[in-house]
This record gives C-alpha cells, structure tokens and sequence, in this order.
C-alpha cells in the first residue's frame, strides 16, 4: 500500500517532490518571503492546510530515506521540510497555470484510475468497490470524497506539466547538427609533452622547497584519527535455529512476486537477406525484399535448417542452419524482438517474416517458446527462507545491540566500561588500531561516513548503534589523533615536498613547449614541429577514426588519458584536416602527467541518409528532453516568484536550527 500511497501523486509529482529539495534555498534563502501571522502556511496569499504540508513532507522523509539510508535524523527533517515546502509551491503554481488553462480531469478519468490500479482489486483480480473503500478508510485514513478530490487534483497538475512541456518543437537543422557532431568521424595525430622529459636536471634551493612548502602545506594536512573498542553483531552469528513459517513465506512470496518472474524466452532460428550497407538505397531495398519473398515462399515447403544453410547471409549462423542463441527481450534489435515476442501462439507457429531491420530482412522460425512465468511458492521457497532467516537474524542482532547498548546507558554512557558490560553477555570486545575517515574498519561496515562519526566521538562515550549493510556494532573511542600538518624538518615530508615542486615546475615548462609548438607550427607536421621545438622525451602519433563523442572506444595512450572536459573542447574546435587545437590539453595521471597537443588528420562525415532513417526517434529523444528542460525552467521561475509565509516551526525545521530562521 506504501506504494500506492507514492504513486497516486503520479510519476511527474513524485519527480517534484525528490528533486525539489534544494528550491528553498535557491530562490528565498531560509524564509527569505517568510513574512505573515506566523500560524498559517500560505503562498501568495491563498492558505495551505497544515495537514497536507505534513502529508508531503512525510512522503519526503519516506523518499530521501530510500535514497540516502545513513542520513542522520536532524539533516533528515530539514532536507524533507524544504522538500516538502518546495512542493506546496510548485504545486501551487502548476495550479493556477491550470485555472488559466482551463484544465480539469472529468470525473470518468479519476474513476477510471481508481479501478486500474491493482492494489483495489480482490483475489480473483477484479476491482472491487467495497475493498477499495476499506482501503482508503482502514488504512489511508480519510474518506473516499477527500482521496478522490486529491487523485483529480493530482491528475490535473500531471495535465499543467505536460501543457507546459508539450509547447516545444525541435528544428530538423538542430537535430542534423547534433547528428553530425556526434556521428562524423576523426583521425588525430598528437604530440605529448611528459613532465618527466623536463624534469631532469630540476634542483630545487632551500629556500624553493621552504616557500613551496609554506603556500601549499595543507596538501600535507594528515587527517584525524581514532582509536576504539568495538563490540560488533554479525548477523550471521545469530542463525542458529531460526526457520521460516509458512505463512512468513506465502507473504513473502507476494511481496517478491515480481523479483520471481523469469523473463519469456524463445529458441529461435532465422534466414537473413542482407542490404548492401547500412545505407540502402530504394532500389536496394527492393531488390533485397524480393529475394526474401522468395525466400519466404521456399521456407513454406522445404526444410529451414538446410534451406538457411543454402541461402542465408548471415554469416555467423548460415553454417548453422540459422540457429540463434536463446533469445530474451532485449537481445536483438527492435524490429526482430517484436516479430518474436509480440506475436500471438498461432503466428508462432508459423513462419513469420520477412521482417526488416537495419541489417535486411529476416525471415524467422520459433522452434522453441516460452512465455514469462513465475516461480511457484514451492519452487521459490529456499530463496524467499533464506530471506526470512536472514531477516530474524538480522532482527536478532539488533535485539543483543540493543541490550548492550541499554546496559551501557544504565551505567552512563559517558564513561561507560563497553568491553567489561560485553562478557558477561558472551560478547566479543576488541580493541582496533588507529583509523580515519579514508581507511574505515570493517566494523564500521567501511562506511567512511560511519568512520567520520567515530573520529568525530567524544573520547569515553558510547556511540549510537552503527547499522551498515554487512553488521552492526557498538564502540566507544579511546583515543584520539587530532589533525594536523607536519613540519618540513620531518624527511618524509621534506622528501614529499621536493617531489612535489619539481613536478609541478616541470609541468610549467611542459605547458611552454607545449604552447609554443602550437603557436609556431605552421605548415609542418605536428611530428616535425614537436621534434624540431621541443625537448628531448617528447612522443609523438596518430589515432585511427572515432565518433567525437565515443572516444573512450580509442584507447591509445596518452589520448585516451586527457582531460575529458578539455579533449571533448579541443575535438569540436577541429574542422578542417590539418589544424591544430588552440590549447594543449593535459593529460595522463600521476606519474605520467603531462600536456598534449592535438592535429586533426582526417575527417570523414556521417551519412545522412542514416540520419533520414532515425529521425523521427532522434526528434521524439530531443523533444523530450527539451521538454523536460522547458518545464523545469518554467518552475523554477514562477516558485521564485512565489510570495510565501511559514510558521515559526517549519522555518526552524528547514533552517535545521534550534532558532526559527528570521
């Protein structure tokens, strides 16, 4: 029911309230328009129930907790306060955008939602009137005319976001140019300028590596660190004896349903007629239909196996009577996965085709199919057991946590003895060597947020219980190691500080060479130019053709190492072969850093006719996603416009502050 309870906001509304926890803060501060009787709730003027600001921000918490688990209780209110409170905004005026449109959800649509959703249907899988009342009475707890009037008003502020987002076209010039920058294709030579070729023969003064050393210091900061006795619950320790009723499973099994399906799955064999490239013409196309139809007509009375290995043009299964592998939704292309899994039994049995894809035309033979299926409570019953046991086990682990941790409070947890109230219990209490936020121990489930909390503990007090993924535990800190940044006369740091201005000098005379060649090229190769201005080290080479957008596929060094910001910057500068980007780039890691400076060495463009042929997919892609960006302007324009006041309690939650925000 929780999740019906999320999704009779609808899909739009639950997006708001996720990703609107930062609007607060963007357009008013913390009540920057915070300004009225201080009771009530209200945006531009009209009044907002206390109740339904509750309502969202409950849903909220429930949200950003699924989201970020470990997040502490205090951050936790203040995060979905300003949630919740952005989302009365938002909803206020996507509202009065639907006044002006004119925009209403016929009573025949809120019942028409009612009846299709599947948490209001009986047993035998229809939906029934008196269930859904008990529902919304029992366990929603408000009358049918309330949670009716809130699904309409749900539906109508669905129907302002798609008004707004529905008033967006996208130019056929726009998407070729996107085709074109993410479909053209390069050829690079390139010149690298390692760092190491220039830092031979780099000594550094004492005074160098002093000065160096006082600006850049807390390079060298050495965090905190602690110390702590630890008394940890593995779940798995608490097994023992643990089973699952049959009623714990037959539950169980409802709530997995979904997770214990297995996919629908076809043993399927096929003969392809191939098109001459990917870019057929017209009389192309029909030529390869006609053989197919021909094909087709021999399948009908000969056997497929052997005709596919007479015909077919697929040369990794021709030799294999046109066996496929085992196929799943989503193994093949489009085209070929419909003609498969959304045709009817009686079609199955049958040949179906021809069917065109980008390669050809195929006709297909299903030898084999299985459609979707569930696992029977029997046959899921050793997985959902093991989910039980581990559930009561991971129970069990909390309960003797939680029993310590009550001895340790009755007994005062500032200065509480963890180890001596862990034996008589039969408790494990260890002591662990000196950790930080970088190295958490396993304890700590090597949460570096848990680890945090810990260096952050005061020395003597019991901690909160840490609950991670893998276990629990308790600790108290012993001891602990305060930050700190350690003098130059310490070798290591005096050998790390050398280390580290040679390199960075070196790099400054990388760049220099590396600018230079640039700037002095001219009409030699960039392989001559690097040579002849350069230092010694310095390597040179040339890339074979990629996409702009695909480079990661190239994974020549010292290309493949660049900065992908400032590569990605350089690549759309080069438009005629021969010229240079007019930066260098830096690139490799490390030991291996350095500049690179890069040629554009062939070019060649992407076929339009390919770009004819997913237009309409790039078009639907594109407006989406402008239509998206439209809406999400749109609404953050009119939020800031918003006039809001907030009771002194709200504001003190979204502050996170004991004090109301002014």
């Amino acid at each position: 029911m929780l999740d019906y309870i999320r999704k009779r906001s609808g899909g739009f509304i639950s997006a708001i309230i996720i990703g609107a926890i930062a609007l607060v803060f963007v357009f008013w501060g913390i009540g920057g328009q915070n300004t009225g009787d201080g009771v009530s709730i209200r945006v531009d003027g009209t009044q907002v129930p206390v109740a339904v600001y509750l309502r969202f921000q409950r849903m909220a918490q429930e949200n950003i907790r699924q989201r970020f688990p470990d997040m502490e209780s205090g951050p936790l209110e203040q995060a979905a306060s300003q949630s919740a409170v952005s989302t009365l905004i938002q909803r206020h005026v996507l509202g009065r955008l639907a006044d002006r449109a004119g925009i209403s959800v016929p009573a025949e649509a809120v019942v028409a939602s009612i009846t299709a959703n599947t948490n209001f249907r009986d047993e035998n899988g229809n939906f029934s009137k008196t269930y859904y009342e008990n529902v919304v009475t029992n366990y929603f707890r408000e009358s049918v005319a309330s949670f009716e009037a809130a699904l309409a008003e749900d539906m109508r502020l669905e129907a302002a976001i798609r008004y707004v987002q529905d008033m967006n076209f996208v130019p056929r010039a726009a998407l070729l140019e996107d085709y074109h920058s993410g479909e053209d294709e390069l050829a690079l030579a390139w010149a690298f300028f390692p760092y190491t070729a220039y830092a031979q023969g780099l000594t550094p003064s004492e005074k160098d590596v002093s000065d160096y050393w006082a600006a850049n210091r807390e390079r060298w900061r050495r965090p905190a660190r602690v110390r702590v006795a630890y008394v940890s619950f593995d779940p798995a320790d608490y097994r023992e004896g643990l089973e699952a009723t049959e009623d714990e499973l037959a539950d169980l099994y409802q709530e997995e349903l979904a997770t214990l399906t297995t996919p629908a799955s076809a043993q399927v064999s096929h003969i392809l007629f191939r098109f001459p490239s990917f870019t057929p013409t017209a009389e192309q196309r029909q030529e390869t239909r006609a053989k197919a139809d021909a094909g087709m007509a021999r399948a009908a009375t000969e056997d497929f196996a052997a005709l596919a290995r007479e015909i077919s043009e697929d040369p990794g299964t021709a030799s294999q009577g046109g066996e496929l592998p085992p196929l799943r939704p989503g193994d093949m292309v489009q085209e070929f996965e419909q003609a498969v899994f959304d045709s009817t039994p009686e079609q199955r049995e049958g040949l179906i085709g021809p069917v065109e894809t980008m390669f050809g035309y195929h006709i297909i033979k299903v030898r084999e199919f299985t459609p979707a299926a569930a696992k029977t409570l029997e046959e899921a019953t050793p997985q959902l057991t093991e989910t039980v046991v581990s559930r009561k086990a991971r129970i069990a682990a909390g309960q003797a946590l939680e029993s310590l941790l009550e001895r340790a409070q009755a007994q005062g947890r500032d200065g509480a003895d963890l180890c001596a109230l862990a034996e008589p219990a039969g408790l494990a209490c260890q002591t662990s060597e000196f950790f930080g936020e970088a190295d958490a121990p396993a304890f700590l489930g090597s949460s570096a947020a848990e680890a945090a909390k810990a260096v952050a503990q005061p020395v003597g007090l019991v901690s909160d219980p840490v609950d991670t993924a893998t276990v629990m535990s308790l600790y108290i800190p012993l001891e602990r190691e305060e930050s700190f940044v350690p003098e130059l006369s310490d070798p290591d740091t005096r050998e790390a500080a050398t280390a580290a201005w040679t390199q960075d000098e070196a790099l400054k005379l990388a760049l220099a060479d590396a600018e230079g060649v640039i700037a002095g090229r001219g009409t030699r190769t960039l392989d001559a130019a690097a040579k002849a201005d350069a230092r010694e080290g310095v390597t040179t080479g040339t890339s074979g053709f990629f996409r702009r957008l695909r480079f990661e596929s190239d994974t020549q060094a010292p290309v493949s190492t660049a900065d992908r910001e400032a590569l990605l910057k350089a690549l759309f500068s080069l438009h005629a072969v021969g010229e240079t980007a007019p930066e260098p780039i830096p690139a490799g890691a490390q030991d291996a850093r350095g500049y690179l400076v890069l040629a554009l060495n062939g070019f060649r463009t992407a076929p339009e006719p390919v770009f004819s042929q997913t237009e309409k997919s790039r078009r639907e892609g594109a407006v989406q996603d402008i239509s998206e960006a439209a809406y999400t302007y749109w609404t953050y324009t009119r939020t800031a416009a918003a006039s809001v006041s907030l009771p002194a309690e709200i504001r003190r939650q979204m502050s996170g502050s004991d004090e109301p925000a002014q």
